[in-house]
């Protein structure tokens, strides 16, 4: 199994990162494209706390196409994250008034 990342985009503290899995059948040696997929981190500093990264520039073509459409993947990850939120919220209710009043 190999897999092959690059930094598609970053944003103010958080960075989206491509990354691309191909297997290899060991009787053939034949290789073949496994999965992909994208997964974002959050650089935080010694006491946890959000901080900037470098701004990504991408080298070639493919990053070019990554990078053009990182926003639009960060709005729709965004928006899930607040629909499952309100969900939460709607269903578990008093597992959240605990956690506010702390």
């Amino acid at each position: 199994v190999t897999v092959r990342s690059v930094v598609s985009c970053t944003f103010h503290s958080s960075l989206e990162v491509y990354c691309s899995v191909e297997a290899e059948n060991l009787m053939t040696g034949e290789r073949f494209f496994a999965n992909d997929g994208f997964f974002t981190m959050v650089a935080v500093d010694f006491e946890n706390s959000p901080t900037p990264v470098p701004r990504a520039i991408p080298d070639d073509e493919q990053e070019k196409e990554l990078f053009a459409g990182a926003e639009l993947r960060r709005k729709r990850r965004l928006g899930q994250r607040r629909e499952l939120i309100q969900k939460e919220l709607s269903a578990h209710p008093e597992e959240f008034e605990q956690v506010n009043n702390y």
